[in-house]
């Protein structure tokens, strides 16, 4: 048996997120520990060995339960393999003494990226004209639903890392940009130049 600690990755069983080498986590930690991959649906399917790890990185979809966190005999840090954290018991986890981390800049601008993406093709009705030009002829019927950006109201619902990084990029492209976020700071939507709404119905009533 390895004298090193033991770093223990739990990826989801019935759809892993992660490598099978778990090269990345490797590199990172190098001879530091020792770094196992582990299938489980969630803490029910810890054997010893998880249970005597050192530390958990844990995807999304294996939860980490109140009753879970309690079998674990030497763990001081669980990593949450993105933003959220969500997943863990967050309270047990202190209880115990275990730190609970995540990684708040995961997949910043690929979603901020991604939701504009979606955002153009709906204004510019990019896959029903594809399957019109795909069908021939040139009928162009979804005409009539294409929009200019500069006439639309883009709603964020959250100004976080992600929604801060969407926001910036709806306004540049010419949309009216707004949000509801209970939790920010007041001032927050001067410093961004967008306009905010102080609850979702009002947000709702305004967006396209």
């Amino acid at each position: 048996m390895s004298t090193k600690p033991l770093v223990a990755i739990i990826d989801w069983i019935q759809s892993p997120q992660g490598d099978a080498e778990s090269s990345i986590e490797r590199a990172v930690i190098g001879d530091a520990a020792e770094v196992r991959r582990y299938l489980c649906e969630g803490d029910a399917d810890f054997d010893d060995e998880i249970r005597g790890a050192n530390a958990l990185i844990v995807w999304h979809n294996a939860p980490v339960t109140a009753d879970g966190l309690s079998r674990l005999r030497n763990c001081r840090a669980i990593i949450r393999n993105g933003v959220g954290f969500d997943s863990v018991d967050v309270a047990a986890a202190a209880r115990h003494g275990i730190a609970v981390c995540n990684v708040p800049d995961y997949g910043t601008e690929e979603v901020a990226d991604h939701a504009i993406a979606l955002a153009m093709a709906l204004c510019r009705q990019l896959f029903p004209l594809d399957a019109e030009a795909k069908r021939l002829g040139w009928a162009i019927e979804v005409g009539p639903r294409l929009r200019r950006l500069r006439e639309l109201t883009f709603g964020i619902v959250g100004l976080g890392r992600i929604g801060t990084a969407a926001a910036l990029r709806a306004k540049a492209l010419g949309f009216r940009v707004i949000f509801h976020d209970p939790y920010l700071a007041n001032g927050s939507d001067k410093a961004i130049g967008i306009t905010r709404c102080r609850s979702l119905d009002e947000l709702l009533d305004q967006c396209d």
